[in-house]
């Protein structure tokens, strides 16, 4: 992958350090942070292991793997000290691309993407990271009702559908105040104009709003551990789902959570449980994390 998709250092850096401040002062209790003393270093090494390995990826492929998957290993660190970042999350992805892991590649990207919607570098990622998992793990998307309709507007991004829908609330109102100025000119088609404005901004806002329930109401997630067995109920008592285990890099939408399993739909329409230590839920931060850039 060219350096060029991998933000800067400063970038993560300033976010890490900031965010871990804040959360110290906004929290009653302290965040666990008894691995990382020093969030700052650990961001500047995961970005030295990052880049060193560019350098030599083309002549020396062993070492420079050791290396993506050391930067790896740094920035999950930071990952998991309780903040979300999407800066963190993107950088993570790139990493574990480097070294070889499409599964927690897509894990960690997935939450970048809902940090930083409609980012085309995120997009990137996330599609060559797919792109590398075995065609039998399945292909990312499902069989719900709110997925199935956000495919038809979905090769749009949020952010641009956005912009579309206030500048068209925008174009509908100027149209009123210009109609009222002018007193409804009878010779100006008032009525087509305002209600094919008023139909693609209602359309416009509620592919935005759709996407934010849908992500909200079943969050996206990849199993990120090989041979997974998948099972009927929420124990180890329960029956096989299939039978064949499913593979590291499967996508799935989270249909609900309970202690150490999630109910999921898979990209084919089928449900199953899983173990949540098989998993990764974008999003699963917890509720007093903070999320920034």
């Amino acid at each position: 992958m060219r350096r060029s998709c991998h933000r800067p250092a400063w970038l993560t850096i300033v976010a890490c350090t900031l965010c871990t401040c804040m959360t110290a002062m906004a929290s009653p209790t302290p965040a666990d942070t008894s691995t990382i003393s020093d969030p700052l270093g650990v961001a500047i090494e995961a970005q030295r292991n990052y880049d060193a390995g560019m350098e030599i990826v083309s002549t020396d492929a062993e070492r420079a793997h050791a290396l993506f998957a050391k930067s790896a290993e740094l920035y999950q660190r930071l990952s998991d000290v309780p903040i979300a970042n999407g800066e963190l999350s993107y950088n993570l992805g790139n990493a574990w691309i480097q070294a070889g892991n499409a599964a927690k590649a897509i894990a960690a990207l997935l939450d970048a993407q809902l940090l930083l919607p409609g980012d085309e570098r995120v997009e990137a990622s996330l599609a060559h990271a797919r792109s590398l998992v075995n065609a039998g793990a399945g292909a990312s998307g499902s069989d719900l009702p709110l997925d199935r309709a956000a495919a038809w507007w979905s090769w749009l991004a949020p952010s641009a559908r956005g912009l579309i829908a206030a500048g068209m609330w925008g174009v509908l109102w100027i149209l009123v105040a210009f109609g009222v100025w002018s007193r409804w000119n009878a010779r100006l088609p008032w009525r087509t104009v305002a209600v094919s404005l008023a139909f693609t901004s209602v359309a416009a806002t509620a592919t935005v709003v759709a996407d934010v329930v849908r992500t909200q109401l079943h969050p996206p997630g990849v199993i990120t551990s090989d041979s997974t067995v998948a099972r009927k109920g929420n124990g180890e008592g329960f029956a096989p789902a299939f039978s064949d285990p499913l593979k590291a890099g499967a996508e799935f939408s989270l249909i609900e959570a309970r202690p150490q399993w999630v109910h999921v739909r898979l990209s084919d329409g089928q449900s199953a449980w899983l173990r949540s230590s098989d998993t990764h839920v974008a999003g699963s931060w917890t509720s007093d994390r903070m999320a920034i850039r």
